[in-house]
């Protein structure tokens, strides 16, 4: 993914058995093969940089892993 449309957007981090995969808009993007192991302490920026970044208008944090058809139904509104 190179550029976004302008507008709301939905970003998804799922770490799970070592890896990470990124959802933007209920759709996967990419995967790397870690994953944290201790507290996350920052989102949306490199902690010492300067960078552009938008407002954050929900964040949720999950005890356990999602699915790739939760993460979709968290996107596009149906999740219960």
């Amino acid at each position: 993914m190179n550029t976004l449309t302008p507008g709301w957007h939905h970003v998804a981090a799922v770490g799970s058995g070592g890896r990470t995969a990124f959802c933007m808009d209920g759709r996967a993007v990419g995967a790397i093969p870690w994953q944290s192991t201790s507290n996350v302490y920052a989102i949306g920026n490199f902690q010492l940089g300067g960078q552009p970044f938008g407002t954050l208008s929900d964040v949720r944090v999950y005890a356990t892993a999602l699915t790739a058809a939760q993460v979709g139904a968290i996107a596009d509104g149906t999740a219960p």
